[in-house]
């Protein structure tokens, strides 16, 4: 079953107005229409997340997380990662 919330329109321009205050997205107005767009790249925000995460779950120590990682990834999963030659 699938659960699907239909947001009012003051609900989301709150959402964005935090996001705006957070600094993950810039808003810009043309005329009556807000604009928004991220701020950080795909590859900034994959980082930032990475970051945290590691730092909350491994008290920051990227060893842990890898021998975590082993743990239940497989040797397929491995190779798909591995830049091509």
């Amino acid at each position: 079953m699938q659960h699907k919330k239909e947001w009012k329109p003051p609900t989301v321009s709150a959402f964005f107005a935090r996001l705006v205050q957070k600094g993950v997205l810039d808003m810009r107005r043309e005329g009556r229409l807000f604009c928004y767009r991220s701020i950080q790249s795909k590859e900034d925000y994959i980082t930032s997340l990475f970051t945290k995460y590691t730092e909350f779950l491994f008290d920051g120590d990227v060893r842990i997380f890898k021998e975590a990682v082993q743990k239940w990834i497989s040797k397929e999963d491995v190779d798909l990662c591995k830049p091509e030659q």
